[in-house]
């Protein structure tokens, strides 16, 4: 070969590299984003199942992606919808619905999602929307997502993309938190990624090793991609508004000082699930008039959820707060028990301070979820005239002193139950669903009591605690 020959060789060599480095700048990072439009539905069928001491059950269901609207901050607001029906031993236990979900989500192009109080909590976007990584360097070395509301770790690595799902890369999930504590549990998932950054498949396996042992998976297979009529894409986001008004005003009913303002934002919840209702029903109306598939039908199914979710009333009516009236405003009832250290408490050793009383137990996953908002309850009042007691049911010593162990429980906790030597304390206050967290006074007096979890929860409480630490 010529010299002239050897140095055009090497010229396109050289050309051949910079082409090579520039097609792989191009699909790097870049590649792993979400890159959506308003309009877009993204449509899958689901199916999951789990063999455990008592056979084998399952879903098998639908899940729908409808892309709202562009916000400001460049995230994308996300409107989901689920629909599902149970089956055992691999076939459908009856042919209707056996539940559904509808949510919202705003997700940035890397997946992170907005600090936004929007989300019905009844679907983890992460189980179908993997977070990406935030640079080439945590491509290859692998990156995590915490999830602060209920302590949940993920741990993602870039895998080798499956061949026959024709993906353009592929993602493993490695899923720990809390409620591993209850349910030693083994979680990985693999999103298969495709066009406009959305997952073409979904694949769970889950090991559960305690508390109802045994095997599963989960999978969701990509059906669709479409795009919405536009008439509908717009009564989707008047219906959004009206619900994310009407979850306001739910909001301020909780916080309600007095019966006057509960009744003046119940009047609210009441006028913004009117609505949501009357542009559902507009939604379905356009949907048969122009005799549309069942992606639009997903419009007409998620405002439905949304109406749902406003039908509250009866979380605020006479009868169903009868029995908080009993115990708010009164003094606490007498008791006396033991903590888990050995010494000995009563009623008496919370006067002269503001307690919080948190009642648990270990296989309560809402409990443990609340534990984390507790220890900074802890932390944030320490050194001042504040005391947080955990007040533990579990029928098993060794149950609760797992639980302490492990979420770093560092205030007391009692053994509230008789079951341990004690008496019933969660009667005595009238607890029946759990967590409960009860705030009294410094002379004793119950002055709120909630029931449940709910991701506000440390706000509220110091909100109040903060107005009784005051108080003379």
């Amino acid at each position: 070969m010529s010299s002239l020959s050897r140095f055009c060789s090497l010229i396109v060599f050289i050309v051949t590299l910079v082409i090579g480095a520039a097609g792989s700048q191009s699909s790097g990072i870049d590649s792993l984003r979400y890159d959506l439009e308003p309009g877009q539905v993204f449509s899958y069928s689901t199916k999951s199942e789990f063999t455990g001491e008592k056979g084998t059950g399952g879903t098998v269901g639908y899940f729908w992606v409808c892309v709202v609207d562009e916000n400001e901050d460049g995230s994308w607001r996300l409107a989901i919808y689920y629909i599902y029906s149970f089956t055992e031993n691999g076939s459908m236990i009856d042919n209707t619905a056996a539940g559904s979900y509808g949510m919202l989500v705003d997700i940035f192009p890397d997946g992170h999602r907005a600090d936004q109080r929007t989300v019905l909590d009844n679907i983890d976007p992460l189980a179908y929307l993997p977070v990406f990584p935030a640079s080439e360097e945590q491509r290859n070395s692998g990156w995590t997502f915490h999830e602060q509301a209920d302590n949940t770790k993920h741990e993602f690595t870039e895998v080798s993309p499956d061949a026959e799902a024709a993906s353009s890369a592929a993602i493993q999930d490695r899923v720990s938190s809390d409620v591993d504590l209850i349910f030693p549990t083994e979680r990985s998932t693999r999103f298969e990624i495709g066009e406009y950054g959305m997952p073409i498949s979904v694949e769970e396996s889950i090991v559960r090793r305690r508390s109802l042992p045994g095997e599963g998976y989960r999978i969701a297979t990509q059906r669709k991609v479409g795009k919405l009529e536009e008439s509908l894409l717009v009564r989707l986001r008047s219906g959004i508004e009206a619900y994310l008004h009407g979850k306001n005003a739910i909001d301020a009913a909780f916080r309600a000082q007095t019966q006057s303002e509960r009744a003046s934002a119940l009047a609210e919840v009441n006028e913004a699930r009117d609505k949501v209702k009357e542009i559902k029903n507009e939604a379905w109306d356009k949907i048969n008039e122009l005799k549309l598939d069942g992606s639009a039908h997903g419009v007409s199914d998620v405002l439905q959820e949304f109406v749902h979710a406003l039908g509250t009333e009866e979380l605020f009516d006479d009868e169903a707060n009868s029995e908080l009236s009993t115990f708010i405003g009164k003094p606490g009832p007498v008791w006396e028990a033991t903590a888990y250290d050995g010494k000995s408490w009563s009623n008496k050793d919370l006067l002269g301070k503001v307690t919080i009383l948190d009642f648990w137990y270990r296989d309560c996953i809402w409990c443990i979820r609340a534990m984390p908002e507790v220890r900074r309850l802890a932390e944030k009042y320490a050194g001042e005239d504040v005391q947080i007691l955990g007040m533990n049911v579990d029928r098993e010593e060794s149950d609760a002193l797992t639980i302490i162990k492990e979420m770093g429980l560092t205030y007391p906790n009692i053994r509230a139950t008789h079951d341990l030597g004690g008496i019933d304390i969660p009667w005595l206050f009238g607890v029946e669903a759990y967590p409960a967290i009860i705030v009294l006074d410094k002379s004793g007096v119950v002055r709120d009591f909630h029931e449940g979890y709910v991701p506000e929860l440390f706000d509220d409480i110091t909100k109040l605690v903060d107005r009784l630490v005051a108080e003379e």
